[in-house]
C-alpha cells in the first residue's frame, strides 16, 4: 500500500469514497488518432466504432503483437465493438494487454551460454544491528532465519547467501541470518527445494558462508545436503554416478566416497555450464575447503584471520551515504549515488580504513608465532563435501601484491602510500585468468569503488568468463545509527563491469533496490539478463566503462496521465500528483530525475508532459519512473515507482503499472499511459 498524509490546505476537494468516483477525463488526444486511424476513417476521419478487423490491425501493425495477436484478441472478443472510451480503457490503459515491455512474461534471451554471460538476481543477508530498531522488530517478527530466502525464491531472486554456523547443542548445523531464529541446515534446505522453482525454472545458486571449523562438520554438511539436494542438486560429479542409486545408498556412498575418491581428482570447471542446460537445478557455491587445522590447545583470546576479514566487512551500513539525508528518504531511500561518486568515495575512505585494518591485523600478529605451535594439520578435507562445490571462489596467488609487501617501509613515502599500492596490486592480482578453469571472485561495494578507478578493462575482462560477486560495504568504524533508510549501493557500479552476481538486500527497501527490481524484470523475469554483446567483446579492445561514447539514440517519453490512487490511498481530500523520470546507465547517460508539474486536486491527473533523454549505450539503461503527492505542509509523500530496462522497452503508448517502496503492485493497479519513442 501507498503511504500518505493529510494535507493541510483548505482548498483541497474531499472525496469521501462513498460518493461516485470523479469523472475520468478525455481519452489522450494521441489515443484518439490512434483509434481513428485503425478503426478504418484514416487520419482525418472521426469514426464513432472499432470493430475486430480494426483491433486486429491496431494490435499487429502499431503494438507489433505478431503471433500474439490471437491471443489478445480471444481475451476482449466479448466486446464485438468499440468506441473511443473502450478502447483507451480496455486495450490501451491496460498494463496486462499493452504492458511497456517486451514479452514481459516469456524468456526471450539465449540462455544456452555459460553462466558467466549472464547478470543473476542475486541477495545479500545482511548482518543486522541494534541501531535500527524498527527494524529489528520487523525482522524479528519475520519468523526462522530461512524467512529472508524464501521471500527471495518467490520474488524470483537466483542466488541467495546461506551462513552455516556450528550448531551449540550437539553436533549439528544451523543456518542463522541477523535477527531472526536460527533453524537447522536441514530445515533451509527443505525451504529451498520447496521455493526454489516457484517464479523460475532457472538454475538456484547457493552461496554457502562456511563457518564450519570441524571434518565432522563438513561431513554432516555433505550428508544433509545429499539427502535433501540430492535429486535437483548439480555438481561436477554427477556426470559419473547415478544421482538415484547415490540417494538411496547415502551413508555406504558417502563412506565409500571418503575412502576411494582423491580429492585432487575433482578439478575445477574449465567453463560454466548455461543457464538452460541447469534448469530445475541448484547450484553450490563456497570457497574451496582449506585442511581444517587441529589445535591441540585454544586460548581465550583467539582469533581466526579469516574472520577477521568477514568483521571487518560486516556491521553497520556504510554511513558516508547517510550524511546529509532528509526526512523524505523514509519513504524513498536516498539517491543514489551515480558512478563516479561511488568512485570517488572509495578514495575517501581509504585512509581510515586503512588504520582501521592495521589496528585489527596487529591483533592477529602478536599472537600469530604462539598460535603455529600448537597447531597440527588433517590430512585432508572431507572430499565429498569439496565435490559438492561447482562455482568455487578460489583467490588467486598474489605476486605483484607479494612483491610490494616485501618491500622495506623506508622506500615508500608513508604508510599509507605503501598500503593503497599493495592493496591495487591485490586487486589486480585477484583479476588475474587462468584459461584452464574458471571460479568465482567475491569483493565488497568498496573493492570494486577501488578497483574501478585503474583496472575497468581488466574487470570487464576477468568477468568475460569467471564470476564476481558483489556485496554492500559497511563500516568499519563501529556499530553508529545511520540517518537514511537503505544501505544499499547503486547497482551499475557491477553491471558496468560485467560482474554477474551484484547482491543488495532485499529487505532494504529505496531507490537503489527498485533498480534491481526493474533491472530483472527484463528476459520474462526470469533471474536471468543476458549480457549485452559489448561486455563480452574481446577484440578490438574491452569496453571501458569510465569512456565517453557518442549518443546513440535519443529516448523521448510522454506521461499523459494516471490512474488508480483513489482505491489505494485515503480519500479524505484529493491530492496534487507529479512525476519525476530520469535515466540510469553509464556516467554519460546518468540523469538527475526531470519533474513535470503538479496536478491540482484530482485522483486522476492528466500531465501531458514529454521528456528527452540521449542514451549512448541504450543496451544498459534504465528508466527511473517516481510519482509525488505534493504537500504544501510537509514532505511530499510518495505515490509509486516503477523502474524500467530501456534495451526491453516498446515504443508506442503503453500502460505502465506502478509499484509500492518495496517493490509490490498496488492492490488496485495505479498505472501511467505512456508514450515511448527512439529517435
Amino acid at each position: 500500500m501507498g503511504t500518505t498524509t493529510s494535507y493541510k490546505c483548505c482548498c483541497f476537494h474531499c472525496w469521501d469514497g462513498a460518493s461516485p468516483p470523479p469523472k475520468a477525463p478525455p481519452p489522450p488526444k494521441d489515443v484518439g488518432a490512434l483509434f481513428s486511424l485503425y478503426a478504418g476513417g484514416g487520419p482525418g476521419g472521426a469514426p464513432h466504432h472499432m470493430d475486430e478487423d480494426g483491433l486486429r490491425r491496431y494490435l499487429s501493425v502499431y503494438q507489433g503483437e505478431g503471433t500474439n495477436v490471437e491471443h489478445l484478441l480471444e481475451q476482449i472478443r466479448r466486446q464485438q465493438l468499440f468506441t473511443l472510451d473502450d478502447f483507451h480503457r480496455i486495450v490501451v490503459f491496460s498494463d496486462e494487454l499493452n504492458p511497456p515491455i517486451r514479452h514481459q512474461h516469456r524468456v526471450h534471451h539465449d540462455m544456452t551460454l555459460p553462466l558467466s554471460h549472464y547478470f543473476i538476481y542475486s541477495g545479500h543477508n545482511p548482518y543486522y544491528h541494534a541501531w535500527r530498531p524498527d527494524q529489528r522488530r520487523r525482522r524479528s517478527s519475520s519468523g526462522r532465519s530461512d524467512g529472508s530466502i524464501i521471500r527471495e525464491l518467490k520474488m524470483g531472486v537466483r542466488a541467495i547467501e546461506v551462513a552455516m554456523w556450528p550448531y551449540s547443542k550437539g553436533d549439528d548445523i544451523q543456518i542463522h541470518h541477523g535477527w531472526n531464529t536460527p533453524v537447522l541446515l536441514t530445515q533451509c534446505l527443505k525451504s529451498i527445494k520447496k521455493y526454489a522453482f516457484l517464479a523460475s525454472p532457472y538454475p538456484v545458486i547457493i552461496r554457502l558462508e562456511d563457518n564450519l571449523q570441524s571434518t565432522n562438520l563438513q561431513k554432516k554438511a555433505a550428508k544433509v545436503v545429499l539427502d535433501v539436494l540430492g535429486d535437483i542438486l548439480y555438481w561436477p560429479y554427477t556426470d559419473h554416478i547415478d544421482i538415484e542409486i547415490m540417494h538411496i545408498l547415502q551413508w555406504p556412498f558417502i563412506d565409500y566416497f571418503d575412502l576411494h575418491v582423491n580429492t585432487d581428482s575433482n578439478k575445477p570447471l574449465k567453463n560454466f555450464p548455461s543457464p538452460e542446460e541447469l534448469k530445475g537445478r541448484v547450484l553450490l557455491s563456497t570457497k574451496t575447503p582449506t585442511p581444517i587445522l587441529k589445535k591441540e590447545k585454544s586460548k581465550p583470546n583467539e582469533v581466526d584471520e579469516s574472520m577477521v576479514d568477514d568483521t571487518i566487512e560486516k556491521g553497520d551500513a556504510q554511513l558516508q551515504r547517510g550524511k546529509g539525508a532528509d526526512d523524505d528518504d523514509a519513504a524513498w531511500g536516498p539517491e543514489v549515488p551515480d558512478f563516479q561518486t561511488e568512485i570517488q568515495s572509495a578514495k575517501k575512505q581509504h585512509d581510515s580504513d586503512v588504520s582501521t585494518r592495521q589496528r585489527q591485523r596487529q591483533r592477529i600478529d602478536d599472537n600469530a608465532d604462539d598460535d603455529q605451535k600448537e597447531q597440527k594439520m588433517q590430512p585432508q578435507e572431507y572430499p565429498l563435501y569439496r565435490h559438492l562445490i561447482t562455482i568455487r571462489a578460489e583467490k588467486q596467488k598474489g605476486s605483484l601484491a607479494d612483491a610490494l609487501q616485501k618491500q622495506p617501509d623506508a622506500v615508500w613515502p608513508s604508510l599509507s602510500a605503501k598500503k593503497e599500492a599493495i592493496e591495487k596490486a591485490a586487486l589486480n592480482d585477484a583479476l588475474q585468468s587462468d584459461p584452464d578453469k574458471v571460479r568465482r571472485l567475491s569483493w565488497s561495494e568498496k573493492q570494486i569503488q577501488k578497483a574501478a578507478e585503474d583496472l575497468g578493462t581488466t574487470i570487464v575482462r576477468f568477468t568475460q568468463r569467471n564470476i564476481l560477486w558483489i556485496n554492500p560495504s559497511f563500516s568499519t568504524k563501529g556499530y553508529r545509527r545511520p540517518t537514511h533508510l537503505s544501505s544499499n549501493y547503486n547497482p551499475f557500479l557491477g553491471w558496468l563491469h560485467g560482474a554477474q552476481m551484484v547482491a543488495l538486500n532485499m529487505e532494504e527497501y529505496g531507490r537503489a533496490l527498485w533498480l534491481m527490481h526493474g533491472f530483472y524484470r527484463a528476459n520474462g523475469g526470469c533471474g536471468y539478463v543476458r549480457k549485452p554483446d559489448f561486455l563480452m567483446v574481446t577484440e578490438p579492445e574491452v569496453f571501458d566503462p569510465r569512456a565517453s561514447y557518442d549518443v546513440f539514440t535519443t529516448l523521448k517519453v510522454k506521461v499523459y496521465m494516471g490512474d488508480g490512487w483513489r482505491m489505494d490511498f485515503k480519500h479524505t481530500q484529493a491530492p496534487d500528483f507529479w512525476t519525476s523520470i530520469g535515466i540510469t546507465g553509464v556516467p554519460k547517460d546518468t540523469t538527475t530525475m526531470k519533474n513535470s508539474k503538479a496536478t491540482e486536486n484530482t485522483w486522476i491527473p492528466v500531465w501531458g508532459h514529454e521528456f528527452s533523454f540521449p542514451l549512448t549505450v541504450p543496451e544498459i539503461a534504465l528508466l527511473r519512473v517516481e510519482v509525488h503527492q505534493y504537500n504544501v505542509s510537509e514532505k511530499d509523500v510518495f505515490g509509486g515507482q516503477t523502474v524500467l530496462p530501456v534495451w526491453e522497452l516498446r515504443p508506442g503508448i503503453r500502460a505502465v503499472a506502478l509499484f509500492d517502496r518495496q517493490g509490490n503492485r498496488f492492490t488496485n493497479n495505479v498505472k501511467l499511459l505512456m508514450r515511448f519513442e527512439f529517435v
